[in-house]
């Protein structure tokens, strides 16, 4: 295991070592990752360019994501820049529960590059772990951006989603998610657009009858 200032060391001199060690150096952190000191030389301006490039390197998306988790405590905007940056580059961090994760993060930055990851790759499994990972609406800073992406991604599994959001207790969501699903003009968005006739919020039944 690296101690901060040996991995602090290792990472100043980086692009300068010859492929082989850096090749070499990629290998034994993807063996042995320090998560904390890590972490610390994303916040390290000196130490952050070669921290990101070896991220990128790194085939092991749960190590990414172990980075963001712990990350989330970390009120560094700097960081949470460095992190998307490296799950830019990354060709591994591309698994739909990673991403959907990062949906509930509570940097909007980190949520709109998850949002835009998983809208472009548009795989029909992400519907299922969408709709799981909604059942715990604790966890959500931004609901309306899950619901935003079920609406993208399209379909019967967008209608699944945003019906079954539809007993949120704050009446503006409702009015938003009824909105969607008037948008997607599907035959399935019809029987929730009729029970929400019954809404007890004035606008929403408008919009419901729209």
């Amino acid at each position: 295991m690296f101690l901060k200032w040996q991995l602090q060391k290792h990472l100043r001199t980086f692009a300068q070592q010859p492929q082989e060690e850096q090749a070499r150096l990629v290998s034994r952190l993807s063996e042995d990752f320090p998560l904390k000191p890590f972490l610390r030389a994303l916040q390290n301006e000196a130490c952050r360019e070669a921290a990101i490039t070896i991220l990128g390197r790194i085939e092991k998306a749960e190590i990414l994501f172990q980075l963001f988790e712990v990350s989330e405590a970390e009120n560094d905007p700097a960081l949470r820049s460095a992190l998307i940056e490296a799950f830019s580059s990354s060709p591994v961090f591309t698994a739909d529960q990673h991403l959907i994760a990062l949906l509930r993060s509570r940097d909007p930055q980190i949520r709109s590059f998850a949002f835009e990851r998983l809208r472009r790759q548009g795989r029909p499994a992400t519907f299922p772990l969408l709709r799981q990972m909604l059942f715990d609406r604790s966890g959500w800073h931004s609901l309306e951006e899950a619901a935003q992406l079920a609406f993208e991604l399209g379909g019967e599994g967008a209608v699944d989603i945003l019906a079954g959001l539809l007993d949120d207790d704050d009446p503006k969501f409702r009015l938003s998610l009824l909105r969607l699903l008037g948008r997607l003009e599907s035959d399935e968005a019809l029987e929730p657009l009729h029970h929400a006739l019954k809404d007890p919020d004035p606008k929403c039944r408008i919009e419901a009858l729209r």
